[in-house]
């Protein structure tokens, strides 16, 4: 055995480092992608007339391929017609699938979606689906040259197994890597210590209004929108908030500053994924070190344009594509 002085140490993380700050900056130079999952839950939205893909994590996924991403989907599909038609969908979108879990005893989910006369969705849950199984993994096993960015919610950790599969992920992720928590807050389908515990796994925090409201009241919060999602950030150390508002833009804040956008005045088919879309935008502008107004002005675009389309994820336009190269 050879014995290493402290100075090997020292020449061995120094070249570590140096490593890790050149595979940076050939992303940053866009000839090395970055590299994001999403984890959770894989399902179909079942509409009254038709079948869609969706799933808030596989849709982010979805959307940060399209922009130019390595993407992948961490997550359980069953062994059904389903589970086959997810795993070519989003093979066909340019998602990595090699870490969708197959369970032979437990159906593909499923979500039935009902739109109001403004596109807005309501849902009701399949209450036990393949993405409630999800195996524990090692970090390293599944992405063992790192990974930049995950994105997880509350959904997919209503279920003990996924829950704290999700959990131990997020926990072995290197300081360097974003923790993207996108809450997603669906029927009741989460608690407060589920917020809390989410909130201490990461590094942003994305919600709309209404989440808001509800996260506020879990929370014992008060005043104003700003002071509330100041309140949040301080408490749980994060480095950047998100907040949605449909029609009526974004607010966007980090620890340096903010940006406040008015939303676009577009013809809305539906607003299924126009969420999951600015969080993609979000992630991959904040990874390129974006001004806030740019992050926030881009995202509410691309979230905007996915309203004017049927479907969470419709293939994003070259126009809006070009603007992360």
């Amino acid at each position: 055995m050879i014995a290493i002085t402290g100075l090997s140490w020292l020449a061995l993380a120094l070249r570590i480092r140096i490593k890790r700050a050149f595979s940076y900056c050939l992303r940053i130079w866009n000839l090395k992608p970055f590299s994001v999952a999403g984890i959770g839950e894989v399902l179909w939205d079942v509409f009254p007339d038709k079948e869609i893909f969706g799933g808030a994590p596989a849709n982010f996924s979805i959307h940060c391929a399209g922009l130019g991403a390595n993407s992948f989907v961490l997550g359980s599909v069953g062994c059904d017609s389903r589970g086959i038609g997810a795993l070519d969908f989003l093979r066909r979108r340019g998602v990595n699938t090699g870490l969708l879990q197959k369970h032979s005893e437990v159906p593909t989910g499923t979500v039935e979606v009902n739109l109001d006369s403004h596109g807005q969705p309501s849902y009701v849950i399949e209450k036990h689906s393949a993405w409630d199984e999800l195996l524990t993994v090692e970090y390293l096993d599944v992405f063992p040259h790192g990974i930049d960015a995950v994105c997880f919610g509350t959904l997919a950790q209503r279920n003990k197994t996924t829950r704290l599969a999700i959990r131990s992920l997020l926990s072995q992720m290197p300081k360097e890597s974003l923790s993207v928590f996108d809450i997603n807050l669906r029927q009741s389908y989460f608690s407060r210590e589920l917020i809390e515990r989410s909130l201490e796994l990461a590094d942003v925090l994305k919600l709309n209004s209404e989440e808001l409201k509800v996260v506020s009241s879990l929370l014992g919060l008060s005043g104003s929108i700003e002071t509330s999602l100041r309140a949040i950030m301080n408490d749980f150390e994060l480095q950047l908030i998100a907040l949605t508002r449909g029609k009526d833009g974004a607010f966007l804040m980090s620890k340096k500053g903010a940006s406040d956008q008015s939303g676009l005045d577009v013809d809305v088919i539906d607003t299924v994924g126009a969420g999951d879309a600015y969080t993609s935008a979000l992630v991959l502008g904040y990874l390129n070190r974006w001004s806030m107004e740019r992050i926030n002005l881009t995202a509410i675009e691309i979230s905007a344009w996915v309203c004017t389309r049927e479907g969470a994820v419709p293939e994003i336009p070259k126009e809006l594509t070009d603007l992360f190269n």
